[in-house]
């Protein structure tokens, strides 16, 4: 039975040992091999440690306090320090010093010599200050309690918190609710001591300040040096600063105990953010307050008091609207009526394309001409006192004609002509009535209606050689 657990009470038969393992704790029972097992190792070390026991297990304990240690420990273990065990409950009438429920009759109990109600059930044996079980049942008295070694002799010795050991020397050092000894009590990085020194507690361990200020001070977002402990570190989200560093980055007004902002790393008073960041109505330039109402167009904003129509100050609001220059507003009948392109000939508006004629508007299918009404958009044109005519009218109505073909010069595609006495020819109709060749860029000589040149005017008057 014994291989089957690191620990069993002295004394029982293996029933009587199942039956009292039976009432620990299924994770406290010290099988061999499981978390129980495990679990009384962890508690022998801590409930009895060995320095406790024997000064040839103390490292630091003085020379001259050996005597005060041997006193110590000896009275412990004559007045306080026994074994309990494990006893059948005899009578009815028991009840368990621990939960104070009956014993009942025939069942185990742990029994504490040292105290005179000192039956239990198994799972209350335990120690009044960590609450675990007493490792194999060792244990102290004071006061009519039960105590694990460890918690009874530090109702009467300070214990350092770094070696583990009682301190007999009247001088030691409290610190972070703990005791230590004089120089125990050191940096938790360099290893200095800090005894008479200032410290800053850096995850529950002491630092002494060189190292906080070397580790853990954040640097000043202006000034780009570290925040020491002398200074007051000011902090915003994961950026910091020197109190006196805390200022308004474009006025240099202290930002202490007032509303700011940040920007790009870097702070601003609230008038000055305004001024430089936040976004203002496109009418009156004024900033929008948190809580204002406002109307988006693209990439402007506008109050919505402020979003009106320039020509009948009229507030858009949900309505439909113009904006031709990207500032000024309008609705759709005041942009119509003073504002939009309109046709020259019907006076109708322009929605889409148009032709423009002596600066003027026009729809394609008003600019016409004159004469015989074709449109005249893309097509050949010209004028005559501000009327357009297609060059076909034109010619008929207002060209020249040539004294020999009789058809209009309109000097399309570059044509030349000729002009003569009020007669004009199309410079390929300038020929010769005798011989018809060209005579442009010649000499000629007029023979009533006909022009001829100088050789057959020669031969007309003096015969045929």
């Amino acid at each position: 039975m014994e291989q089957q657990y690191s620990w069993v009470p002295p004394g029982l038969t293996a029933s009587r040992i199942e039956e009292y393992m039976r009432q620990l704790p299924m994770r406290k029972v010290p099988r061999t091999g499981s978390e129980g097992e495990k679990y009384r190792e962890r508690q022998l070390a801590f409930q009895i440690p060995k320095a406790d026991i024997s000064s040839k297990y103390c490292t630091y304990l003085e020379p001259s306090k050996q005597g005060s240690y041997e006193a110590f420990t000896t009275a412990r273990n004559d007045y306080s320090l026994d074994v309990g065990h494990i006893t059948e409950v005899c009578r009815n009438s028991c009840v368990c010093n621990g939960c104070e429920k009956p014993l009942p009759a025939g069942s185990l109990a742990a029994c504490a010599p040292k105290l005179p109600s000192n039956l239990y059930h198994p799972p209350c044996f335990t120690c009044c200050v960590c609450q675990e079980l007493l490792v194999d049942l060792t244990y102290c008295v004071f006061d009519g309690s039960l105590y694990c070694e460890r918690h009874y002799a530090e109702r009467f010795k300070p214990r350092c918190q770094l070696c583990e050991e009682l301190i007999f020397s009247g001088s030691y050092i409290q610190a972070l609710n703990s005791d230590w000894h004089l120089n125990h009590f050191r940096c938790w990085h360099c290893d200095t001591s800090l005894n008479g020194k200032r410290y800053v507690l850096t995850d529950n361990h002491p630092c002494c300040v060189n190292c906080y200020e070397d580790n853990f001070t954040s640097v000043c977002t202006h000034c780009y040096k570290k925040i020491r402990l002398d200074s007051r570190d000011v902090s915003y989200k994961d950026l910091h600063w020197h109190e006196d560093c805390f200022a308004c980055y474009n006025c240099s007004i202290s930002l202490m105990e007032k509303a700011f902002a940040v920007k790009n790393n870097k702070c601003f008073c609230g008038e000055c953010y305004d001024k430089e960041f936040s976004s203002r109505c496109e009418m009156c330039s004024e900033v929008f307050l948190p809580g204002t109402r406002k109307i988006q167009y693209k990439s402007k904003q506008w109050h919505d008091s402020c979003f009106h129509c320039k020509v009948c100050k009229l507030k858009v609001g949900s309505k439909s609207f113009i904006i031709p220059n990207e500032k000024d507003i309008y609705c759709v009948k005041c942009f119509e009526d003073k504002i939009a392109t309109k046709c020259t000939k019907c006076k109708n508006i322009l929605t889409t394309g148009g032709v423009t004629f002596r600066n003027e508007p026009w729809h394609k299918e008003c600019f016409v001409c004159a004469h015989c009404g074709n449109q005249l958009a893309g097509q050949k044109f010209a004028s005559r006192e501000d009327k357009p005519y297609c060059a076909k009218c034109f010619g008929e109505l207002f060209a020249k004609r040539c004294a020999s073909c009789s058809q209009p010069i309109t000097g399309q595609g570059g044509t030349r002509f000729i002009s003569f006495e009020g007669r004009h020819w199309h410079s390929a109709c300038f020929i010769c009535a005798l011989c018809q060749k060209s005579m442009a860029g010649k000499g000629f000589i007029t023979d009533g209606e006909d022009i001829i040149c100088p050789e057959c005017a020669k031969d007309k008057l003096m015969g045929p050689s």
